[in-house]
């Protein structure tokens, strides 16, 4: 009698290991596609609150020389010899990096969008200069990220 409850007990502890095997290991090590480029996939953990608020393109004329404080005209229909800076407010909770990124209509990365130093921003409004912009007319959408992580989504199109 000892043996069959000793067997008993062997084989409730057996399935107690595989279920936490199943419910416990097997999910943390697959892997994580789903994430965004450049992160670890635990959008819990990104290490700042807040986000962007606001923000839009302002458009000024080929040649313009930009200077701080200047204000174009805000639109999301632009020319492609056009100068297209982005302005817009975030209340972030502290200093995180910008990556901007432009896809196409088919969801394509069109590539360098920022050809001047990393980008910080903080809480308050910001700007930045001048943005490379596709040369082909259509429709796109410019995607920022805050430490890799996507912030917000502006569409805009390219016209003759």
């Amino acid at each position: 009698m000892a043996n069959k409850a000793l067997i008993g007990i062997v084989i409730v502890l057996a399935f107690v290991i595989v279920g936490l095997v199943v419910f416990y290991v097997l999910p943390s090590s697959g892997s994580n596609s789903g994430a965004p480029s450049g992160s670890s996939g635990n959008q819990t953990t990104k290490g700042f609150t807040g986000d962007i608020t606001s923000a839009e393109f302002q458009v000024f004329p080929a040649g313009t020389q930009l200077k701080p404080g200047m204000t174009g005209t805000v639109t999301s229909s632009f020319k492609a010899s056009d100068l297209v800076s982005i302005s817009g407010v975030s209340d972030v909770s502290k200093p995180v990096v910008v990556t901007l990124k432009i896809l196409d209509a088919n969801g394509n990365d069109t590539g360098t969008v920022w050809h001047g130093n990393e980008i910080t921003i903080q809480s308050g409004t910001f700007g930045f200069g001048s943005i490379s912009i596709p040369q082909t007319p259509g429709n796109y959408t410019l995607k920022i990220y805050l430490d890799n992580y996507e912030s917000k989504e502006m569409p805009f199109q390219i016209v003759q």
